[in-house]
């Protein structure tokens, strides 16, 4: 590799305050471009590997893997830990490499590639540019001469993480070596739980055994070996061992004279989440806040207007909150001192948009709830199954009075929200409880009656109330209510294919977890609540900190005297222009003397004739948001009229704090600055047009027939039909269907109708089907032919199957008037009286007129909206 393309600068990173020493600094490589590119496209070629590569203990850097994966074992491990009584005792020992990017030796790494069967040209090109490097340190803001490393991997490129994680596993190997042997035995968070002896974040180690001299020297002999074989070295001064409570003094000794690392009450972080321990206090988690008021008191933000320090606000809160939320139960001063006022409000209800933290903090544990019942599979799911939902927790008298770790209490915490955020989709032959589970549109069918059930009925399963695609209502002994057979029929059956229920997040349109939604839950939001007169200042077309000045108009919380002497801060509210009246916002920015002016001079006042004479609120509103206001200049009045009021009132400040005199030019400086945003944001460089294009239905080719299917929805929920066609070459009729479906919306109803055509045209034999829809989302769903996680996921998984069935197909999307005669039958079917229909010829004269213009190939003319752009003349 050429000596260039490998020249690397290091800088020195303080790990404190106040480093001291060269420890207290971590050294980052700045690598050449070249170099990036080149390792980058290595991790791309290895990314698909590296899951059966690194082994599952290791947490970091493997797409699907989380930090928080490990805590949450640790935290369990600990806990159990802490309950152990009686004569066998566990530790978990944290250690710490020094410097371990840094030692790592570099024949060593040329074995751990050849013991995973690299090919060896990649062995060369990896080594070599492991080997050639030559660094130079920036010092003082100069470079240093270069010298050349002999052992280390760079601390800033893309490639050495994955080859420090290789490496890593030879240590797992020894461990796991050890433990099969019997010489280290690992430790499980409870009776029938999984065995666990290390855990691996990167180089952040955690390891795990019981404690007897046997199994602190086959530690000793691991650590011993890796350091040997790798360069590495432990940190017994920063490394650290927590045993449990039953450990006596006396092995507490022999264990440190064996490692000759200390013993703590106390491992402090992992992961940069508090391991809590017995008897560790309610202030664990103070330092999220300290670090949320460092982050936001630094010199910049008083540089920032309101708009910008509630951007700043926000980015320190989801970078700081949300890390530490996925997994813990923050307490509840915690999430006091965060939370402050109507700013956590949405603004919908008049807040300025900030998250709650306790409500955000319930919604992640919502997050936590949905990931342990999809990765149920995970390591670190399984030891929390096994360990809280086990048979024997089960038959305790009361299971929630037995001990349980910091993480399970947040976990349960974030129960409620996820119970009610979730619902399923059925699979084929159900085994959902007809009763008890969510698939009712997001409800159980239980809570849709009243009444006892029999022991048998309460038992029943949805694939016993169903057959061949269809409800079978004898199974129950009495008569469901109307409105809730009608909701049941219009939930989409899968009759083809084997599909399991998936469960599905009742908040979001592809079924998976949305925190956005999970959290409106956590605040018990209502989706479409508006209880704020002002919500239209957020819609507005202006500057950010001008809205957030109407905003705080609309909370009369603009420091003028008036506001400043209703809270007690001084005594004098008289204006200090006019001194003839109070100095209330109103007349601050209309009502005062200099401002009368400032507004004269924009000649609003003949075309607003209330403009002198309305209330605070609806003279913003009024002059913010009427479309039908004159242009000044062929700017809109809605846009100048915001602009106008935040340099009235930034004129009027240095009027009254900095003697500045009063400037008669005001208005044209806000016209200015009005039409600069106007044209810079693209308002006045496009303008649109409408035009027509002809539309018309188009014949297939020869040897091919045309499905145009339908769905309709009176209401969107509401009485919904569905329809379609199926037509051949020469545009003739070949079949045509209508069903109806009770209550639905139009998107599932258009699923609907494309299952009815394919089941329809496959009964046909048709081998090669050309598809038309007028839905839009129905076609980009089933291009990609991949079934999402959503409401309508068993009809979609059944178009899927039918359309294998075909040699040949083709699905489009099309204008409506391209879709006419299925548009005319779906509409139709929702008064129908009988649930399937399938029509020979067309049902009425209006549908065969249809039919005939599409197969002359007549058209209809359709009028779209172009966007021109703009000229200047």
């Amino acid at each position: 590799m050429l000596e260039y393309l490998n020249e690397t600068l290091i800088s020195l990173i303080p790990k404190c305050q106040s480093p001291a020493s060269l420890n207290n600094y971590r050294p980052i490589s700045l690598c050449n471009t070249v170099y990036k590119m080149v390792t980058k496209i290595i991790v791309g070629r290895l990314r698909p590997f590296l899951d059966k590569l690194i082994s599952p203990i290791q947490a970091a850097f493997v797409p699907g893997r989380r930090g928080l994966d490990n805590v949450v074992i640790a935290q369990e491990l600990i806990h159990s830990i802490d309950l152990k009584k009686g004569n066998n005792s566990f530790m978990a020992i944290q250690v710490d490499l020094a410097k371990a990017y840094d030692r790592l030796e570099w024949n060593f790494i040329h074995k751990v590639l050849r013991a995973f069967h690299f090919p060896d040209g990649l062995i060369s090109l990896i080594m070599s540019y492991i080997s050639s490097s030559s660094l130079s340190i920036l010092f003082n803001g100069g470079k240093l001469d270069k010298f050349q490393p002999t052992r280390g991997i760079h601390q800033g490129d893309s490639l050495s993480p994955y080859i420090f994680l290789l490496c890593m596993k030879f240590l797992g190997y020894l461990i796991d070596k050890e433990c099969m042997e019997k010489n280290w035995i690992p430790m499980k968070a409870s009776r029938t739980n999984v065995e666990i002896s290390h855990l691996f974040f990167a180089d952040d180690l955690m390891l795990f055994a019981k404690v007897d001299k046997k199994c602190a020297a086959s530690i000793k002999r691991v650590l011993n070996q890796f350091c040997l074989e790798s360069g590495q070295a432990i940190s017994e001064v920063k490394s650290r061992i927590y045993f449990s409570p039953n450990t006596p003094n006396s092995m507490k000794e022999n264990i440190y004279e064996t490692l000759g690392i200390h013993a703590t009450t106390c491992l402090g972080k992992y992961l940069g989440f508090p391991l809590r321990h017995k008897g560790v206090g309610r202030n664990q988690y103070n330092f999220i806040v300290e670090r949320m008021i460092t982050k936001l008191s630094g010199w910049k933000t008083k540089f920032l207007s309101c708009a910008g320090r509630s951007v700043l606000v926000k980015s320190v809160m989801e970078a700081i909150l949300s890390y530490m939320m996925q997994g813990a139960a923050l307490p509840m001063h915690v999430c006091e001192k965060i939370d402050k006022g109507k700013i956590v409000k949405s603004k919908e209800e008049g807040g300025l948009g900030l998250q709650s933290a306790r409500a955000k903090n319930i919604a992640l544990l919502a997050k936590l709830n949905w990931r342990l019942y999809q990765e149920k599979e995970a390591l670190w799911a399984r030891v929390l199954i096994n360990k809280y939902c086990s048979q024997s927790r089960r038959r305790s008298k009361d299971p929630n009075k037995l001990p349980c770790s910091p993480t399970w209490i947040a976990i349960k915490k974030g129960f409620t929200v996820f119970e009610k955020g979730i619902g399923w989709n059925l699979g084929s032959n159900s085994t959902l409880s007809f009763w008890n589970d969510k698939w009712v549109k997001g409800q159980t069918a239980r809570e849709l009656i009243q009444g006892p059930l029999t022991q048998r009925e309460f038992n029943l399963s949805v694939a016993e109330t169903t057959c061949q695609g269809s409800w079978d209502w004898r199974k129950l002994s009495f008569e469901l209510p109307l409105d809730v057979k009608d909701m049941i029929k219009a939930i989409p059956l899968q009759i083809y294919g084997e599909k399991h229920d998936n469960l599905i997040w009742k908040g979001s349109h592809d079924g998976d977890f949305k925190l956005a939604s999970a959290y409106k839950l956590a605040r018990s939001e209502s989706l479409d609540a508006q209880t704020f007169q002002g919500y239209w200042i957020w819609k507005l077309d202006t500057l950010p900190k001008i809205k957030h000045f109407l905003w705080l108009c609309f909370h009369n919380s603009v420091p003028v005297k008036k506001v400043l002497e209703s809270r007690g801060i001084i005594h004098d509210a008289c204006c200090p222009l006019c001194r003839n009246h109070e100095e209330t916002i109103l007349h601050t920015l209309r009502d005062c003397p200099v401002a009368m002016n400032f507004w004269q001079k924009f000649r609003t006042s003949q075309n607003l004739s209330n403009f002198m004479h309305l209330s605070l609120v609806d003279w913003l509103s009024t002059n913010c948001l009427d479309s039908n206001l004159i242009r000044i200049n062929g700017i809109p009045w809605s846009i100048v009229f915001p602009l106008a009021v935040w340099n009235l009132w930034k004129h009027r400040n240095n009027m009254v704090f900095q003697n500045s005199p009063l400037n008669p030019n005001l208005h044209s400086l806000c016209m200015k600055a009005a039409t600069e945003y106007y044209y810079c944001m693209g308002k006045g460089l496009a303008s649109k047009r409408h035009s027509v294009i002809p539309v018309c239905w188009y014949k297939p080719q020869e040897g091919w027939f045309k499905l145009n299917s339908d769905g309709a929805s009176l209401g969107n929920p509401g009485k919904a039909g569905r329809g379609g066609i199926i037509r051949d070459s020469c545009g003739r009729w070949i079949k045509g269907f209508m069903r109806y479906i009770d209550i639905s919306t139009s998107i599932i109803a258009e699923f609907w109708a494309l299952r009815d055509g394919l089941t329809l045209a496959s009964q046909l034999g048709i081998t090669h089907l050309a598809v038309e829809l007028d839905a839009k989302v129905v076609v980009d769903l089933i291009l990609p032919r991949k079934t999402p996680k959503c409401l309508y996921t068993s009809i979609l998984n059944d178009c899927m199957y039918l359309l294998e069935k075909f040699q040949q197909t083709v699905i489009r999307h099309v204008f409506r008037e391209a879709n006419r005669g299925a548009d005319s039958l779906a509409k139709g079917a929702c008064s129908l009286s009988s649930d399937f229909v399938v029509l020979d010829a067309p049902s009425t004269l209006d549908l065969n007129v249809i039919v005939n213009s599409d197969a002359n190939g007549l058209y209809s003319l359709r009028l779209i909206v172009n966007t021109l752009p703009f000229v200047a003349s």
